[in-house]
């Protein structure tokens, strides 16, 4: 098959862009004739490096892009045009309807008409959008059940278009370069304190704030605890006056982004990822797959990663309280916390692994085609 796959995002470090990158090369492995188009940025330099053949296009100025992509695919000829994100499958869908594409799929990553609080989207274009999804791909593929369960209300479609193949997480890319004495000698954490992290965009949707809250309770009964926040977005600076407010400022260390993450998750003892919500989020998977408990809110596809009190306990979402006595509990009960972790590892590798994952994607478009 020649496939082309689009993605609308430019830099590196998201889910979205994990999962294409792992997509496109395992099926280049099995011999595909596989390309893909992003905009303009860090990431089309990442992905050659991969070894993938990559376009730069500003997928964001639609009618030139929906243009240029409609020669791209004719003169090349592709037998699937796969496309990703909301500003990937609006030109690439129509392209590929106006190319005559034989075989047009679209991987819904996240929860469509939601903003990044969570709330539903009221504006204009949505039902462009929506109508887009429901009317042009042959199919349409989701990285969790909530997820399907979450297009098939929205959209209202036939359901054999619809299909869900679980998300596969590469461990081989969590490379150790340090000891973990020494990065923890690097982020100034004292000798035995208990370690708690989080990886991911600093934006309200994360739910970082209930974090950050629930730090207090967490701190009474175990004050030389460090909190480690992974990543970097527009919500930071709000984050740390929150922990100034909060007087738990010390206690908390903001990394910005980290290029081996590795690196801090082989310090962790709990893994917590509070967001409000989620499709099927890639570092709950990437904690468990390495043997952290986790600590997340039961949203979305949360709950086909971590299986409540078996590798982990899932709370409800915007709820410090709930957050503050699962933390807590795992951190006093620490043999608990290894087994939940332990089971944890099993359950992403008998179930998030990457060949499954694109071996199911290879059977969906070969038996569609």
């Amino acid at each position: 098959m020649k496939i082309l796959q689009i993605i609308s995002s430019k830099d590196t470090g998201g889910g979205s862009q994990e999962h294409t990158r792992i997509l496109s090369l395992g099926l280049q492995n099995r011999g595909h004739k596989v390309k893909v188009i992003c905009r303009p940025g860090s990431l089309a330099e990442a992905y050659k490096k991969n070894g993938l053949e990559v376009y730069t296009l500003e997928l964001r100025e639609k009618r030139k892009a929906i243009r240029e992509l409609v020669d791209l695919i004719r003169e090349e000829r592709f037998d699937v045009v796969h496309t990703h994100n909301r500003d990937g499958d609006v030109p690439g869908l129509i392209a590929a309807k106006k190319a005559g594409t034989s075989l047009i799929v679209s991987t819904i990553h996240a929860y469509i008409n939601k903003d990044k609080l969570g709330n539903r989207k009221m504006n204009f274009p949505l039902w462009k959008y929506n109508r887009i999804l429901k009317k042009i791909p042959h199919k349409i593929i989701t990285l969790s059940e909530a997820l399907r369960g979450h297009i098939l209300q929205e959209l209202r479609i036939n359901p054999e278009r619809v299909v869900t193949i679980l998300n596969g997480v590469d461990l081989s890319r969590l490379k150790v370069s340090s000891e973990r004495d020494v990065v923890k000698k690097e982020l100034g954490i004292p000798e035995g304190a208990k370690v708690i992290g989080s990886v991911g965009h600093l934006i309200a949707l994360k739910g970082y704030r209930y974090l950050i809250e629930a730090s207090v309770e967490v701190l009474k009964a175990f004050p030389e605890t460090r909190f480690v926040m992974v990543g970097e977005g527009n919500l930071r600076r709000e984050l740390e006056e929150l922990a100034n407010e909060l007087r738990v400022r010390g206690n908390f260390i903001f990394t910005g982004k980290v290029a081996e993450v590795g690196n801090i998750l082989q310090i962790l003892d709990l893994f917590v990822h509070p967001s409000l919500s989620e499709g099927l989020p890639r570092s709950v998977m990437e904690a468990s797959g390495v043997g952290i408990p986790v600590v997340a809110t039961n949203v979305g596809g949360i709950p086909e990663v971590v299986r409540n009190k078996e590798t982990g306990v899932l709370v409800p979402a915007k709820n410090s309280q709930a957050l503050a006595k699962a933390i807590t509990y795992l951190l006093n009960h620490p043999e608990e916390a290894r087994e939940m972790g332990e089971k944890g590892k099993r359950w992403i590798e008998e179930n998030f692994d990457v060949s499954r994952m694109v071996d199911e994607t290879e059977t969906i478009l070969k038996n569609a085609l």
